[in-house]
């Protein structure tokens, strides 16, 4: 989830980005005209490339944010991307309650098998997480925020439940997860 009533599609196959886009214009009425496009490029060449094929496809409202890293959760460390991600975002309140609703069976779900807990970790914070570096002090953090507590207390758990501790803080109404200490990050 991007915000309320808002959803986020994050990929970087271009045939499932495509197939998503007609899936949800199909069930939705959502037209790519209506839809945000972010793109975490990690070259000049790929942000270009992303850009036609957001555009060729009907998304004109496009963003883009160099992005060579991400945290790979498994292996708890930090990783070079060896390809650019596209983040689809719209509004549907429909896809939006159909998703909250869902919720409960998919977390029960993801609980069952490690690939999925690691799937799921891996999904989110490519979604939502981010990188820390403190000069002054000579730490690093992984940090993934959101305003839905739940979501978070989720996360944790997956987390704990694969040996990587973590903690939460509140600041602003957004809840913050962290996870720090060499133990946890390499």
């Amino acid at each position: 989830f991007a915000g309320p009533r808002r959803v986020c599609f994050t990929n970087s196959n271009r045939k499932l980005i495509l197939f998503f886009i007609k899936w949800i214009y199909k069930n939705f009425n959502i037209k790519p005209r209506d839809l945000q496009g972010y793109i975490n490029y990690i070259n000049e060449s790929q942000r270009k490339s992303l850009e036609k094929f957001l555009y060729d496809i009907g998304i004109k409202n496009v963003r883009c944010y160099y992005s060579p890293k991400f945290i790979d959760v498994k292996n708890k460390r930090e990783c070079k991307r060896n390809n650019s991600v596209v983040n689809i975002v719209f509004n549907s309140k429909l896809l939006f309650r159909l998703i909250k609703e869902m919720e409960p069976f998919i977390e029960k779900i993801v609980l069952t098998d490690k690939k999925l807990v690691f799937g799921y970790i891996k999904g989110i914070f490519a979604a939502e997480g981010s990188c820390n570096y403190n000069k002054r002090n000579n730490t690093r953090s992984i940090i993934l925020s959101n305003k839905n507590r739940g979501l978070i207390n989720f996360i944790s758990k997956l987390l704990l439940l694969g040996g990587i501790e973590n903690y939460i803080y509140v600041r602003d109404e957004i809840y913050y997860l962290e996870i720090t200490g060499k133990d946890n990050l390499v």
